[in-house]
């Protein structure tokens, strides 16, 4: 090598040696040095300023001067006040929120946010009883600020608005003063403009409730975008919603605070657009391997709905304010039949809903009652179809259902029908057909709404027909036999339709018996019916070896 080129390549790798020295001890800084310096001297300024933008007091305890992994700022006990009128609680809090600066601002002279991080945050969302959320204000305060998208590369007059996000949150509702036992768990969120009047948004969280220890009660994860305007009843908007792997019976602990014994997988899909002022939506919802608690049978039952509708809010402030309304129509179909539901509500107590069935396949009936009843027999199977229509309104509900060519068969035994009618009404039980079973009239409640099952005529082996009636309410069902009957084929009937007999039935086993018998019970927590009333043992007289009915007119 020519002695010329020697001193060249020394000083080379002595700058090179210079420059790694220099990276090291500019490391050495970055990961030791800010978390030594605080910026306190400009607290006050950042307080101001972002007190300005969000138009809510802010408070930060202190500020830390960050390099890696790029400059910025570290704000340890953030805190945003609310609005007096919505709560005197702070809106939201974080120990730990990470502002990252743009470095080519810097350049520029100017700072700009990249990214605000808040950690562990805890936000709280309110809504008075005029209908505003106090995250109303404060979202149509950035929507009047002039910034530019998110994602630009190239810095501008108007600042970049930041893309802002949060891990392991808890959002929290409160209904005036009142906090709800519901919220959103191990949050994350974020927040960005992604082009110049559309903001987007992804939510991912975990409903719970604070009295109750719940661990299966699904993912919920929210994507949308908005967009500006004066007005946030007016915004445009689109989300779409996803909530899966939650356990039925952790939902319904969620939902009624306590486990109402139903077991299964949910998942449900919406998307709603429109604005807060009129909604469309578009729903469906799956309840996979659906069953009660104590229930296990070899196959599987899954329960589908389908849903659209509109929900009309308050207008705005310049239009008269109209009341709430829900138009909805959901199906369910099953096989080659189904359900319809479809009407309107302006209230609990104002609404005007039709339920029409049309063609339900009872085989599909059977399956579904062999996992909420117990003691049905495990190879129940039915044939026929369900048709007709209910109606329901605040004064009265009406309609019928008809059971079509009904037969059920078991090793129990088979039950043959041309048609089984069952009415809806809004008359209370009237006091001749209650139980005088002290052990049931202490927990029977009379519904409001019944669905009765008119007469139907059984041949039972007996001299005169076995006469079956009965009704459902939302809080309890009543099944009633009156007539003759033979006493091993009631016994089969009973076992057929999961009623417990009678001790005296089980001891008579053979004969000809006279019956007047009431079998009631309440839904609620599973209670095992009572049955109640009279067998009377007839002469012996010969009887047919097959179960036939006819509907009794």
């Amino acid at each position: 090598m020519p002695e010329s080129q020697r001193p060249q390549e020394s000083k080379l790798n002595s700058r090179s040696r210079r420059a790694v020295f220099v990276l090291v001890i500019a490391l050495i800084v970055a990961f030791a040095l800010p978390p030594v310096v605080r910026l306190n001297r400009f607290r006050g300024i950042l307080e101001q300023s972002m007190t300005r933008s969000l138009g809510r007091q802010v408070a930060v305890q202190a500020v830390y001067l960050r390099l890696l992994p790029r400059p910025g700022f570290h704000l340890s006990g953030f805190t945003v006040q609310d609005d007096p009128a919505f709560s005197s609680e702070p809106m939201l809090r974080s120990d730990s929120v990470a502002a990252s600066l743009r470095l080519t601002s810097l350049w520029r002279g100017r700072m700009e946010i990249a990214s605000l991080s808040l950690g562990a945050p805890s936000l709280n969302l309110v809504r008075a009883a005029d209908g505003r959320w106090n995250a109303e204000a404060i979202l149509g305060r950035a929507a009047q600020i002039p910034s530019a998208p998110t994602s630009l590369r190239l810095a501008e007059s108007r600042p970049r608005f930041p893309y802002i996000e949060a891990e392991g949150g808890r959002i929290n509702f409160k209904f005036g003063q009142e906090k709800k036992v519901f919220f959103l768990q191990d949050a994350d969120f974020a927040l960005w403009l992604a082009s110049e009047d559309q903001w987007s948004m992804r939510l991912s969280a975990r409903p719970v409730r604070s009295d109750a220890s719940l661990g299966d009660t699904g993912q919920l994860t929210i994507n949308g975008s908005f967009q500006r305007s004066p007005d946030l009843r007016t915004t445009p908007l689109k989300l779409d919603a996803v909530w899966e792997n939650a356990q039925l019976g952790q939902l319904t602990h969620l939902v009624y605070g306590r486990d109402r014994g139903w077991r299964g997988e949910i998942t449900a899909h919406a998307i709603v657009s429109g604005s807060p002022a009129a909604l469309s939506f578009t729903a469906d919802a799956r309840a996979a391997d659906f069953r009660r608690y104590d229930i296990a049978q070899r196959d599987s039952v899954t329960l589908t709905v389908n849903c659209e509708g509109l929900f009309r809010g308050i207008a705005p402030a310049a239009v008269n304010p109209a009341p709430h309304v829900l138009y909805l129509q959901c199906e369910a179909p099953v096989g080659n039949g189904g359900m319809v539901l479809r009407g309107q509500a302006r209230t609990s107590s104002n609404y005007d809903f039709d339920v029409v069935v049309d063609k339900l396949p009872l085989s599909s009936v059977a399956a579904l009652a062999r996992h909420l009843k117990r003691d049905l027999p495990p190879d129940l199977k039915a044939g026929g179809t369900l048709s007709g229509s209910l109606e329901f309104r605040p004064a009265e509900a009406s309609g019928s259902l008809v059971a079509s060519d009904l037969s059920l068969r078991s090793a129990s035994g088979n039950l043959l029908a041309n048609s089984v009618i069952f009415a809806l009404d809004s008359e209370r039980e009237s006091p001749s057909h209650k139980m005088t079973s002290a052990k049931f009239s202490q927990r029977a409640v009379s519904s409001p709404v019944l669905l009765r099952m008119l007469p139907v005529s059984l041949l039972l082996g007996g001299a005169s027909p076995l006469v079956v009636s009965g009704h459902a309410g939302a809080a309890d069902y009543a099944v009633e036999m009156k007539g003759d009957a033979d006493c091993e084929r009631l016994l089969n009937l009973l076992q057929t339709l999961a009623l417990p007999p009678p001790p005296r039935l089980a001891l008579i086993r053979h004969g000809k018996i006279k019956v007047d018998l009431r079998t009631a019970g309440s839904w609620q927590g599973f209670a095992s019916p009572v049955t109640t009333g009279s067998l009377r043992l007839l002469p012996s007289a010969a009887g047919g070896d097959g179960v036939t009915s006819a509907a009794v007119p």
